[in-house]
């Protein structure tokens, strides 16, 4: 027996024991039970992990199952053994990481007991009580029945669900597996995916099946397979979590659904780019009072070998993982990932790959609500520089990713793609300000001002801005600016503003009387101001715009703070500072009632080789692989 958490590799047959209690977020006290990511990595053969609680007998069940060389994962619920730790046994030598992801107080409704095998259609193998052994392998696009209460210890009545390990062995040909109830129809959704001759395990949660079905679940095979079912705990009827019948909240794959066609078919997530996935108010979790979820992840046909990590929206991506495979596997793992920031959570794959979510079950508990700041500059040029391709998926992806913090989304294009995020911000409930983009390139202005003319006509957009510090780059006269503005206002019964900084505003007073709002950029660092005198140059700049403004509503356009690069004047660039800049700029402009957008949403990774230097790459709020940046989530909570 290896004790503690060893620094060499565990052997062949031998038993880990791992210490939960006071480790990982998980009390030192008041512990039934945890949920535990288990990952075998390079095992020296084909066999299986087993975990269950420290000082009792191992048992006739399998946690997952790895091939020779084979790095895999699942998730577990054990119960705590002696001196709160789990025991995890390996048939072949292999070393192992043990994640978790949460835990149950005791007491609990949640029943966490030693595992047991319910179900083994291997000839010649056995079960707890004999029943549904060796009934020979589950045809393709069949399902047997099997029933789960009075087995095993489990009561014979007063179950809501149960939590299972379900094993596909040697399948004939590729495939999935679907665990539900057995009542109603078979739910788009699976509970894992195999290969032909791939021993592959998963957990599940599945509520039991009434009226006809009390007592039983149901498992349907996509492709001829032996199917082993190991039941490790339960939960009573009308106890937390609660099952559902499985529904699909994402499909990244094209033509493929979800239950309401939100995150479906947008193609592969980029190597560690954060995909975040709305899950309260869809496929049966409620809108509120939602702690966290159970999901079941899986992974298609990934680049290259890497892993998914899931977490609650708005958190630091943890050092995790929920599922490792290798290039072109498709492969699924079951998970508890609390709700995070707008009731979503979190999940990134590590090299390219088509991702599906399917939610199972739902914790009750109370998820942050969100104090959305007034507005967030989006400059979509992510991993590289102008003219970039800009798709709709990414689109999509950013758009939602930035909705739940902001009431207003800026733009600063409009025609092609950009136009995709009026659309975009509406489905989300979001008001957009869509710029035109003016230069000095009179095709690209003339396909700006249609652009904005065809948006605010039919009525995609709830403002236009005409320009983005036209005039402070010198790229056209203040007479150009007020023919602009007029065109696009003659066409339009939208909003219609000027963006530039104060001092082409203050020298042109002509240009603001054109526009329906003012729009004004200010900056404290690019005049070196110190981080201590920031939020005052702020104030004094913009009350002058607003003076000047002959009572035209007057608005930030872009105010923000760099957290890399180089120290201009007295303004330092750091994370600190910025997430200082954003917090007074947010309280002052809440109380004053001043209506501002945060500069910018997204690193941009380009601008480190452009003009402003490397410090023009960081001005965003998210990384450009779409991490919320440490210390800006606290200021977005409400109160």
């Amino acid at each position: 027996v290896v004790g503690g958490v060893p620094s060499v590799r565990l052997g062949a047959g031998q038993t880990l024991l791992v210490p939960v209690l006071g480790r990982g977020g998980v009390p030192a006290g008041g512990v039934a039970a945890v949920f535990v990511n288990v990952t075998a990595v390079d095992p020296s053969g084909p066999g299986y992990l087993t975990t269950w609680p420290a000082g009792t007998a191992q048992p006739n069940a399998s946690t997952l199952n790895y091939g020779d060389r084979q790095t895999v994962a699942n998730g577990a619920w054990v119960a705590l053994g002696a001196a709160g730790r789990i025991a995890v046994f390996s048939e072949a030598a292999s070393d192992v990481i043990v994640d978790v992801q949460g835990y149950v107080a005791s007491p609990s409704p949640i029943n966490v007991v030693n595992p047991a095998r319910l179900v083994d259609t291997r000839t010649g193998t056995r079960t707890i009580d004999g029943r549904f052994a060796g009934i020979g392998p589950v045809a393709g696009g069949t399902a047997i029945e099997f029933a789960v209460t009075g087995r095993a210890g489990l009561p014979a009545t007063g179950i809501a669900g149960v939590m299972v390990n379900v094993v596909a062995v040697d399948p004939a040909n590729p495939g999935y597996v679907t665990a539900w109830s057995g009542d109603g129809p078979r739910p788009v959704a699976s509970t894992l995916n195999y290969s032909a001759g791939q021993t592959i395990a998963n957990n599940a949660y599945i509520g039991l099946g009434t009226a006809a079905h009390a007592g039983m679940a149901t498992i349907y095979a996509d492709g001829t397979t032996q199917l082993i079912v190991d039941i490790v705990g339960y939960v009573p009827t009308g106890s937390a979590p609660t099952t559902l019948v499985p529904a699909r909240l994402a499909d990244t794959r094209t033509g493929a659904p979800t239950v309401d066609g939100f995150r479906q078919g947008q193609g592969p997530v980029r190597p560690l780019n954060v995909f975040d996935l709305p899950v309260v108010g869809r496929g049966g979790v409620p809108a509120t009072g939602v702690g966290a979820v159970v999901l079941n992840v899986a992974v298609v046909d990934p680049a290259g070998v890497g892993y998914v990590t899931a977490w609650p929206s708005g958190r630091p991506r943890p050092v995790a993982s929920i599922l490792n495979y290798v290039a072109g596997q498709t492969i699924a793992n079951g998970t508890v990932v609390a709700v995070g920031d707008a009731g979503r959570v979190s999940v990134s794959a590590s090299t390219e790959a088509q991702i599906i979510v399917d939610v199972i079950g739902w914790v009750p508990g109370n998820a942050h609500a969100l104090a959305p700041i007034y507005g967030i500059d989006i400059a979509p040029f992510i991993g590289g520089p102008p003219p970039l391709l800009l798709t709709a998926d990414l689109v999509r992806e950013l758009t939602e990713r930035v909705a739940p913090y902001t009431s207003w989304i800026r733009t600063y294009e409009c025609s092609g793609f950009f136009g995709g995020f009026a659309s975009e911000a509406h489905r989300l409930g979001v008001k957009i300000a869509m710029g035109g983009w003016i230069s000095t390139d009179a095709a690209q202005n003339r396909r700006e001002i249609d652009c904005l003319k065809f948006q605010a006509a039919a009525g995609n957009a709830d403002m236009v801005i005409v320009g983005s510090e036209v005039q402070h780059r010198g790229n056209q006269t203040a007479d150009q600016m007020v023919a602009f503005i007029n065109e696009v206002s003659a066409a339009t019964n939208v909003p219609v503003a000027v963006a530039d900084t104060s001092a082409p505003l203050l020298a042109h007073p002509e240009v603001m009387a054109a526009a329906d709002v003012v729009f004004v950029s200010i900056h404290p660092y690019w005049t070196g101001t110190s981080i201590d005198g920031a939020l005052a140059e702020l104030q004094t700049r913009y009350a002058a715009v607003v003076a000047a403004a002959g009572g035209k509503p007057v608005v930030i356009s872009e105010t923000g703070w760099p957290t890399c690069g180089a120290v201009r004047g007295a303004a330092v660039p750091s994370q600190e500072n910025a997430v200082r800049y954003l917090g007074e700029v947010t309280r002052w402009a809440a109380t004053a009632k001043v209506p501002y957008f945060w500069l910018e949403a997204y690193d941009q990774a380009w601008k480190a080789n452009a003009a402003e230097g490397p410090v023009g790459s960081c001005w965003g709020l998210w990384t450009e692989n779409g991490e919320l940046k440490k210390g800006f989530r606290p200021l977005f909570l409400a109160p």
